[in-house]
């Protein structure tokens, strides 16, 4: 088997109260793990791709649920100008789950990350808007290189926004995939970290108890024909 269970509890972001819209502890990692292993402040074991497709369709629990991988540093070209730069990768419901709004431009949406999506697009962090761009307010159409991928800018972040990072500057947000990868067809590398937004009224234990309700639907439907 993949994975045996999926769980969640608060997450432990230091920087969340900072800029996260709404309140903080709504939020919650949403993880895999051994179900009779207590959850732990710590855990934060990623789910595969398709798996989190079907938790954002199935659940009824969470006003909005995104995936993303950790930031990474990866070789940026900005107005001319290359370097490493960190970057994360993100799903569609990012940014409008964490409660965060554009400075300019516009942020990423689930169109943006579906298969098939016409253009390559990426949100600059304030910090790259202003050193790179020199805080060109017609920065919106122009174009960043990501690891030599050419992504049209969109949007910029506040800059009060610093993404899930406490001590890392990102430089971009980009799309899940934004390089080509077939993310749904690799199930068993393509894992994720996975957050979600609690509806109101809606307790962190009944979410746990949805949670292990619908796993098995989730885990038939992404697990290869290989496994059995």
């Amino acid at each position: 088997m993949l994975f045996c269970c999926a769980r969640c509890r608060y997450t432990t972001r230091d920087s969340s109260s900072k800029f996260i819209q709404g309140f903080p502890r709504q939020l919650v990692d949403i993880h895999t793990g051994l179900p009779d292993r207590p959850v732990k402040s710590t855990d934060h074991d990623k789910v595969p791709f398709r798996a989190f497709e079907e938790l954002s369709k199935q659940n009824t629990v969470f006003s909005g649920v995104f995936a993303f991988d950790d930031e990474a540093l990866r070789n940026v070209q900005a107005n001319g100008v290359q370097y490493p730069g960190s970057v994360i990768e993100v799903s569609g419901d990012y940014f409008t789950t964490l409660g965060v709004g554009p400075l300019l431009g516009r942020v990423l949406r689930a169109e943006d990350t579906v298969p098939g999506a016409p253009a390559n697009v990426a949100v600059i962090d304030y910090r790259c808007w202003k050193n790179h761009f020199q805080s060109d307010p017609a920065v919106i159409g122009k174009v960043i290189r990501i690891d030599n991928v050419p992504l049209t800018i969109v949007g910029v972040t506040p800059a009060s926004f610093h993404h899930l990072t406490v001590d890392v500057t990102v430089d971009a947000a980009v799309p899940i995939g934004f390089d080509a990868r077939d993310i749904r067809k690799n199930t068993r590398n393509n894992w994720y970290r996975v957050l979600g937004r609690l509806k109101p009224g809606v307790s962190l234990e009944q979410a746990r108890a949805q949670l292990l309700t619908i796993w098995p639907a989730v885990q038939q439907s992404v697990v290869p024909a290989e496994y059995g």
